[in-house]
């Protein structure tokens, strides 16, 4: 079986770096168990954070919010809680005027909590100014360090944040600072760094590490401000800043890092402090992000800095054409008319652990260039996303990549849409737990092997699980996520029917789709991936979700088990076409060839959309049957 490599590489070091986003079942049938994927939290300012299970996270402004910055610090306590505060309200939650723990991320989606604003159970942690915070470990072996944090001016900074950090022992904590821009902690001998953040009136970011070594006396120490230099970045072809993330970190003992990551987008100003020689290692990542001058030639550069040699004293980063990746990516398109905003971002194998960029209106069935940052330490992520971004009714579009300096190429949103296993982050999409089966059916996916299409829109279906011929469950479907209950240690061969269709409003492709699978299943103590599969399907000269009526077309067909899953092997496989909607279908002759078949379709003329049927059974006796009206339009 050819399993999905979407991102199998990247994967791995991603979810290391931002394990994070490790949801809990929250009883909701969104969040199911092993079958959650992307999740989004409007924070009490508007602004939206949608998390992927691969530790990607995108920021919408809300309305009238473009550009506005906000920071995610590393939570106190080593959670890893993924906390979002927007700069304009550090000042409300610093006073005690708004909590916290309405901007912890990763806690209100553990408790299924999507509107922050309005959530109930929020975190019961306990928290310092900004953060979660951990056990403090006592000790009489102590002494006072002092830390004095001032902006641009000079001036004592109230509401900025700071923390320490020992990068041997990794003790660390959230340090408040009062009215003078000063705060006291005691810390046991060794050497520290603190890490400073401050924003002032003239919207002037300045970030800091300030290094104190911790004997047998108090020790004062001041971040200054008034020695930042202004970042700047340099590239070849003219091109503003659209928006870039700092992150200032010190080098743990086992090789990690740990920083704050600013992101804030052309209205503020960033500083860095330099610190000098190091006495230990320190450096800064920035990711930024620029476009073009030159609307008829379009392109972007999307660029990350990783320097280890401490915070420099001329902190201009510059990066050449002929060093980049040089992308083509086409915006192909799914035959919609909403309108569509885009951006990549990327994370770095030991670097930042959650990335994110701002969405940027783009136009479907356009090309531009992008310049990008090459390695194999890092994954780019092209995020898109169709409707309105203000409403939970829209189209994700995800795809990742690892690229070269040199020439290339890229596709986002590509028909043919159908459904299948694979392209949802290597995660299974039918799971058992005890007497628990949870799904998620990923309906407008495509054969990209390094794309992931989920669409968010209401839909109307219904899922039938019966064992043995007798219905055991059905569920009312307004998502393609349910989670069924059975009987107490239940077994046997079970069917799960399904049957969903959408409105064709935003989009005629994927109208209607219908899953059956026959599988084998017994109670799990643990999270388990049932043995179903399915079969995905493409095709060659489909642009813009048509293909040409008049041609002849070469397809593909690939059998894929379910990630996790028992690895069979295809045995019999059926592939069916319509052209009346599903009304009738006629057998297509297919080659097969281990888990893969190819075959070729001649279109009646008067054909308007290709619509798709697959019938799979595995050397285990797994049978899976499932269709997809209007795979791809023709003209």
């Amino acid at each position: 079986m050819r399993k999905r490599f979407a991102i199998a590489a990247g994967a791995a070091l991603v979810l290391a770096a931002g394990g994070a986003v490790a949801f809990a079942d929250s009883g909701d049938d969104r969040s199911g168990t092993s079958t959650t994927k992307t999740k989004t939290v409007t924070l009490p300012t508007g602004d939206k954070v949608s998390v992927s299970p691969n530790g990607n996270h995108t920021w919408q402004p809300g309305e009238g919010r473009k550009g506005k910055g906000y920071i995610t610090p590393p939570a106190a306590d080593g959670s890893k809680d993924l906390i979002t505060i927007p700069y304009d309200r550090m000042d409300e939650i610093a006073k005690g005027e708004e909590d916290p723990r309405r901007y912890n991320v990763t806690e209100l989606l553990r408790s299924g909590e999507r509107d922050a604003a309005k959530a109930k159970s929020l975190s019961h942690k306990k928290y310092g100014r900004f953060l979660p915070v951990g056990h403090q470990k006592k000790s009489v072996d102590v002494q006072d360090v002092t830390i004095t944090v001032t902006d641009r001016d000079g001036k004592p900074s109230q509401f900025g944040f700071a923390v320490y950090i020992n990068p041997q022992t990794d003790d660390y904590g959230e340090i408040e600072l009062d009215k003078n821009g000063q705060a006291t902690v005691q810390l046991r001998p060794g050497q520290y760094d603190f890490h400073t953040d401050t924003v002032d009136d003239n919207d002037n970011i300045v970030l800091g590490i300030t290094s104190v070594t911790v004997k047998d006396k108090p020790v004062k120490a001041t971040a200054d401000g008034t020695k930042s230099n202004p970042v700047k970045f340099n590239v070849d072809r003219p091109a503003e800043v659209i928006d870039h993330g700092l992150r200032p970190f010190s080098v743990r003992k086992d090789g990690s890092n740990y920083g704050i990551l600013n992101s804030f987008g052309s209205e503020f100003n960033g500083y860095l402090i330099p610190n000098g020689d190091d006495k230990h290692k320190t450096g800064v990542e920035a990711a930024p992000h620029l476009i073009g001058t030159d609307p008829a030639d379009p392109y972007t550069y999307d660029l990350n800095f990783f320097e280890t040699n401490g915070i420099p004293a001329d902190p201009t980063f510059t990066a050449h054409d002929e060093d980049l990746a040089q992308v083509e990516r086409t915006f192909d398109g799914l035959i919609t008319k909403d309108p569509t905003i885009a951006c990549n971002n990327v994370i770095r194998e030991g670097g930042a652990e959650f990335a994110s960029c701002e969405l940027l209106e783009v136009k479907w069935g356009t090309k531009r260039t992008e310049y990008v940052t090459p390695g194999a330490d890092l994954t780019w992520y092209a995020n898109a996303l169709i409707g309105d971004p203000q409403s939970d009714e829209s189209i994700s579009i995800e795809g990742s990549a690892h690229f070269e300096a040199g020439p290339a190429k890229a596709v986002t949103g590509k028909a043919p849409v159908s459904f299948n296993v694979g392209g949802t982050y290597e995660e299974p999409i039918l799971t058992r737990k005890g007497d628990k089966m949870s799904m998620y059916l990923p309906f407008m996916d495509n054969a990209n092997r390094a794309e992931v299409i989920e669409d968010f829109h209401t839909i109307k279906g219904t899922a039938v699980l019966k064992r043995d011929g007798k219905e055991i469950g059905r569920k009312k479907l307004t998502s393609p996520f349910a989670t069924f209950t059975l009987p107490k240690k239940d077994s046997g061969t079970y069917t799960l029917s399904t049957e969903m269709s959408h409105s064709k409003d935003y989009t005629p492709l994927a109208t209607k789709t219908k899953v059956k699978w026959t599988f084998k299943s017994k109670p799990t103590s643990k999270d388990t991936p049932l043995n179903v599969s399915a079969v995905a399907f493409d095709a060659e000269g489909v642009s813009g979700g048509y293909a040409d009526v008049k041609k002849q077309q070469n397809f593909t067909l690939d059998f894929q088990a379910q990630e996790g899953a028992k690895d069979t092997k295809l045995k019999k496989l059926t592939f069916e076409v319509s052209y009346d909607d599903g009304k009738t279908w006629k057998k297509v002759k297919v080659k097969v060839k281990g888990d893969t078949a190819t075959g070729k379709l001649k279109h009646p003329k008067d054909a308007k959309f290709v619509s798709v049927r697959a019938t799979a059974t595995d050397d285990a006796g797994n049978k899976a049957t499932h269709s997809t009206v209007h795979t791809y339009g023709l003209k």
